[in-house]
């Protein structure tokens, strides 16, 4: 009996199908193995995230399970995480050249820092544990010292305020300096302008 050519070229396209049809389940089923398997390796991974293993000899004067599971302390993001009092928070402290910018004067009082310390280097104060100068602010012909860096410059800052050197810049340094009012020009100034 011999087959019809329509017959044989349907059975062609049948089994081209066929293999096609194999390929594609072969692939799908690729695909489907390896997301299985990432889906159990994540889930996995979570519940070691939670818990942790602890493996110990079982016998210690008392019999104990070999094996215990806990659950992990798992550190919550910044998100969630509740702030802290401020007494518990790290307080950055601000440096020297901070402290001093922050007053109105800050630009000149750091050049009188500068100049009457080496910005602390010679501070009296400092070198004999009394506190702190730094600013050569006198009392009597005494440098006073300070409790505090932070002290010292807002006392700094009061007695330049007085002098006021947005009037007359010259006049104020060296009335600070000598304690002489008045003056148009002295060796203190100069050094002032050279910083």
């Amino acid at each position: 009996m011999k087959a019809d050519k329509k017959t044989t070229e349907i059975e062609k396209k049948v089994k081209k199908i066929t293999k096609k049809m194999k390929v594609y389940a072969v692939i799908i089923g690729i695909i489907g193995a390896i997301t299985l398997t990432g889906f159990c390796f994540y889930s996995v991974s979570r519940w070691y995230d939670e818990n942790k293993v602890i493996f110990q000899t079982p016998v210690i004067i008392k019999f104990q399970a070999p094996v215990v599971i806990q659950r992990r302390e798992v550190a919550r993001p910044k998100e969630t995480r509740k702030e802290e009092p401020l007494a518990r928070k790290e307080i950055k402290e601000k440096t020297e050249f901070e402290i001093v910018q922050a007053q109105k004067h800050g630009n000149i009082l750091w050049n009188i820092y500068q100049l009457e310390t080496q910005r602390g280097k010679t501070d009296s104060c400092r070198i004999k544990g009394q506190g702190f100068g730094g600013f050569g602010v006198m009392n009597e012909g005494e440098v006073i010292c300070y409790p505090t860096f932070e002290k010292a410059v807002e006392r700094a800052e009061f007695w330049l305020s007085k002098l006021e050197p947005e009037k007359n810049l010259v006049s104020a340094l060296c009335q600070w300096n000598l304690g002489t009012k008045g003056l148009v020009n002295c060796q203190y100034y100069q050094d002032f302008i050279s910083l």
